[in-house]
């Protein structure tokens, strides 16, 4: 997939629970689920150290951001299968 990735907010709550809703990165973190990647492999696949990832997610992402890490995303997806 190129481009923009969008997750309507119906598709995100059938992938998440209630408490992931109250999450912020809601997207990203349907995304991961929907793909079967773990944030330990996004993590690494970007060079960053677990836990610094874990806190960037703690927070809002730029699109920019978001934009980078759906493509870490995609493409792990993709190695899986």
């Amino acid at each position: 997939m190129n481009g923009r990735y969008n997750i309507k907010t119906e598709t995100a709550t059938n992938i998440l629970t209630e408490e992931d809703l109250r999450m912020n990165n809601i997207d990203l973190r349907a995304q991961m689920k929907k793909e079967g990647v773990r944030q330990w492999q996004v993590a690494e696949a970007l060079n960053f150290d677990e836990s610094v990832f874990s806190r960037k997610m703690r927070h809002e992402l730029s699109l920019e951001e978001k934009q980078r890490i759906f493509e870490a995303i995609e493409k792990l997806s993709k190695e899986e299968k």
